[in-house]
């Protein structure tokens, strides 16, 4: 390699790795983080349902100090652009002690408005050495394995923690979506290889720029956006759970369903149990997953409301106090408005979760879950007496297709 700057290609993805182990980011070097960055972790409430907002993925980012108030209040994680919530940080802790900030960074593109913002040779490049944006956005591509450009979101995560007072970085698009079809203007050409980009060298390649960022911000908290879903996290070719290896946690944007799958797309029970062997999976190692269920195409009120209610009881039948979950019913939906079905208080997990009848049953110190993913319809005894989302007293419940109950007890 001639140069630190990015300027020469990473030579393979082993002397990448050697290359990050041997130059080390650290605080000193970027400027040092604010010291109001908090190094609490996330918190682990024992007796509530944990839910997250990505602030970030609204319209809007202009809150007044009551709505940044009770936002905090609603959720103990909360991603957000920079500005948001900037001059509110001490009144939102105030309000949650045990609240976690995350601030938005895209970890693989520039933005629209950035096409000539860095060194030439960050940029990806097509097979005709052309820039390469994505089709949704107009961003650039950026080279993920070029060390300028993994110096420079490590800088910018530092930067922003210092500006906003918040407990840690949330890398946007680090997993393999701008490798599908269609995603982008072009493919991009791994400048080791000369052929387009792998998925397995692309996670590589992020991953390793996600541990520069956490090794230069510690303790600050980073979480990496890219784990997509369970069928990507445990995929036998290119993983991306090892997106964790290095990060406080990894965002799966895609849980349960993409957001503009039809309404009748339901998961197979082969693909529904590793959405919820994820969290169990990640949670095992220390590690925090925001499940983000999406339901972004037409559908009635009835309909979402059994969406919602689907991937809510899946969550909780997998997180072991580790992860978080939301749930967005629509593109233009305020993502820090909370739900009533996130109220239910269950109490402790008292033990994993498990099949018996068809249907998948956990139970709490206060309550139980059961969740149908199949096409069956089952009637299940409770085992006494429950009380159901909509306050009526049960001792059974009728599971259709693909349907599920949060119940606590009477």
């Amino acid at each position: 390699m001639r140069r630190s700057d990015g300027s020469a290609p990473v030579k393979s993805e082993r002397s990448l790795f050697a290359r990050l182990a041997s130059i080390a980011l650290t605080s000193a070097v970027l400027g040092l983080v604010s010291a109001s960055v908090a190094d609490a972790g996330f918190p682990r409430a024992a007796d509530e349902i944990r839910n997250w907002a990505p602030e970030h993925a609204g319209q809007d980012h202009t809150h007044t100090r009551t709505e940044a108030i009770r936002t905090a209040k609603r959720f103990d994680v909360i991603v957000a652009t920079k500005e948001a919530y900037r001059d509110h940080v001490g009144a939102m802790r105030k309000a949650n002690p045990d609240l976690v900030l995350l601030v938005y960074l895209n970890g693989t593109f520039a933005q629209k408005n950035q096409g000539s913002a860095y060194p030439a040779q960050w940029y990806s490049r097509d097979a005709n050495g052309d820039k390469i944006r994505s089709k949704g956005y107009g961003n650039y591509l950026m080279d993920p394995s070029k060390w300028g450009w993994i110096r420079s979101r490590a800088q910018t995560c530092a930067r922003f923690l210092t500006s906003s007072g918040y407990d840690g970085c949330f890398l946007d698009m680090l997993g393999t979506t701008p490798l599908d079809p269609g995603y982008l203007t072009g493919k991009p050409i791994n400048a080791t290889t000369d052929d387009p980009w792998t998925p397995r060298q692309w996670l590589s390649a992020t991953g390793a720029l996600g541990a520069s960022v956490k090794s230069a911000v510690s303790p600050a908290l980073v979480v990496g956006n890219g784990l997509r879903s369970g069928s990507y996290y445990f995929s036998s070719g290119q993983p991306s759970r090892r997106l964790l290896r290095k990060l406080d946690g990894g965002c799966a944007e895609s849980w349960m369903r993409t957001a503009w799958q039809g309404v009748d797309a339901w998961p197979t029970t082969s693909t529904w149990r590793r959405n919820v062997d994820m969290l169990a999976d990640a949670g095992a190692h220390g590690k925090t997953v925001l499940a983000f269920t999406k339901l972004w195409v037409g559908a009635s009120d009835e309909q979402r409301e059994r969406w919602h209610r689907f991937a809510l009881a899946s969550f909780l039948l997998g997180d072991d106090g580790h992860s978080y979950f939301f749930f967005s019913g629509a593109r233009t939906a305020d993502p820090t408005r909370a739900s009533a079905l996130w109220r239910v208080r269950l109490g402790a997990a008292s033990g994993d979760y498990f099949e018996k009848g068809g249907v998948f049953r956990r139970k709490f110190a206060n309550g139980k879950v059961v969740v149908n993913p199949s096409t069956g319809t089952y009637r299940v005894r409770l085992g006494g007496a429950y009380i159901d989302e909509s306050g009526d007293r049960r001792h059974w419940v009728r599971l259709g297709p693909h349907d599920a109950a949060v119940l606590v007890k009477a």
